[in-house]
């Protein structure tokens, strides 16, 4: 507990001594985090509004035969209830159908017998997918169930899909690669921050080697003051972010931008992971200059 004690008083009685660095430091963090977190409210909300559209555009449709049974169609859903991949999916009977079609369009139907216009339909299943390889086995699948229509057009998946799901991919692809880039560039500025503290502190550093204090025991405050710094940051940032983003989102409501609450709380944990890693990581790699006497 003494050793401790110790560590903290040290840490925080070195961040009062060296205030100006420790501002620095503090902004310099900040607006890496201020980076950070724009980056990923960018990429959450384009991959939100890009889901959104998948999932209008990521439907098969499965017509089923003519003389389908009431346990064929039962059979169908729990086949899908079952199914990997299925994100979601409803049921619309040849009746339904019929009313939906001269509900859109009165004149499509008209002039032809009940009997005729029957023959026309069928009932069917939209099944939502999750991805790409999922679609494939449930459109396997669906050719060699019971009931499901055997033609080729009896089974229907939505072009504009497959474009939606690469526009996903890509979206994550760039969000990640610009998310390690600041990371990168984060860590290098904290470094150099850093390095003005321990350039204050060298002759204490040099005589506690001396006297046979282990690095780890010299690193240990510097660790602490970079968490504690860590946390500053993400308050500051949190509480800029989340007044900013309120107003930005209430600007722009017509585009579905995400709510506060939906991002705020991963926002959050990302910024403080963030924040203590480059702070631990940059002071531990600045400190091993000063630690070879």
């Amino acid at each position: 507990m003494g050793t401790i004690s110790y560590w903290f008083y040290d840490a925080i009685s070195s961040m009062k001594k060296n205030l100006k660095n420790v501002s620095i430091s503090i902004g310099t963090m900040i607006a890496t985090m201020l980076v950070v977190a724009i980056a990923f409210i960018v990429v959450e909300n384009a991959k939100y509004m890009i889901n959104l559209q998948k999932d209008k555009a990521s439907k098969i449709t499965a017509y089923l035969t003519p003389d389908v049974t009431d346990e064929q169609v039962v059979e169908i859903r729990n086949e899908l209830n079952k199914m990997s991949g299925v994100k979601e999916f409803s049921y619309t009977t040849k009746e339904e159908a019929i009313k939906k079609t001269r509900e859109e369009n009165p004149t499509l139907l008209k002039g032809y017998t009940d009997e005729v216009v029957e023959s026309f339909f069928s009932a069917y299943y939209t099944i939502t997918f999750e991805s790409l390889e999922a679609e494939e086995n449930i459109v396997a699948a669906l050719r060699v169930m019971d009931g499901v229509g055997k033609e080729k057009e009896d089974i229907q998946v939505t072009d504009s899909a497959v474009e939606a799901i690469k526009k996903a991919r890509t979206v994550q692809a760039i969000g990640l690669t610009l998310l390690l880039l600041v990371v990168e560039l984060s860590v290098f500025l904290i470094m150099n921050s850093t390095k003005l503290m321990l350039y204050a502190k060298r002759k204490e550093i040099s005589i506690m080697k001396y006297v046979g204090a282990t690095d780890g025991f010299i690193k240990v405050p510097f660790i602490i003051q970079a968490i504690i710094i860590a946390l500053i940051a993400a308050l500051v940032t949190m509480l800029l972010v989340n007044i900013f983003y309120g107003i930005v989102a209430g600007k722009m409501a017509t585009y579905n931008l995400l709510a506060s609450e939906d991002i705020m709380f991963k926002l959050t944990l990302i910024l403080l992971a963030v924040g203590t890693g480059i702070g631990i990581i940059g002071s531990s790699v600045s400190m091993n200059k000063y630690l070879d006497v």
